[in-house]
């Protein structure tokens, strides 16, 4: 069993939840190749700030939905435990992500609270469902093809000389 996506899902452009906000947050959604695992990616940022491009599994998502009271509006930083990057853009990035998707509504009134709008655990069999196209493998597990290595530094000149540069160096060695 695949513990990473390998099939994208769904690609989308999330608005900014805070008024101030500019830009939108690129995001795709991916399942692994058993279909049993959901995955919520930020892809790209359009407004700049920092975030961690990581893929957090949305299981945990639902996990955690289901561990606070969603009678209430709440804020984004309780998204913060289903992320392994720091960025403190991370919650709310996933939030608006989750409220473009329809799974979290704004709260009338305060527009940085959320409510459910809809079940997370249906929305996420309903996106496992979706025909997907194939990711390429992580890059630190494809084991493919590999920097060329560095050449070593040219010894520095002697003292009183200039040092020729490379293509002065290739043109004497032409000559000879």
């Amino acid at each position: 069993m695949s513990n990473h996506p390998t099939l994208r899902l769904k690609t989308g452009i999330a608005s900014k939840i805070g008024p101030r906000g500019t830009g939108g947050i690129h995001y795709q959604l991916s399942t692994d190749a058993d279909r049993k695992r959901l995955y919520v990616t930020v892809t790209a940022n359009d407004g700049g700030g920092c975030f961690s491009r990581e893929d957090v599994e949305f299981a945990s998502v639902v996990k955690l939905l289901k561990g606070i009271d969603t009678e209430e509006p709440f804020g984004s930083p309780v998204f913060r435990p289903v992320f392994t990057g720091r960025s403190t853009n991370n919650a709310g990035f996933l939030a608006a992500i989750l409220r473009t998707e329809g799974v979290l509504q704004a709260e009338p009134e305060r527009v940085h609270l959320h409510r459910l709008a809809a079940d997370p655990a249906a929305w996420m069999k309903q996106m496992l469902e979706l025909p997907g196209e194939p990711l390429p493998p992580p890059e630190e597990e494809e084991g493919g093809e590999e920097e060329p290595p560095t050449p070593p530094p040219e010894p520095a000149a002697a003292p009183g000389k200039k040092r020729r540069s490379k293509k002065q160096a290739d043109e004497a060695e032409a000559e000879s």
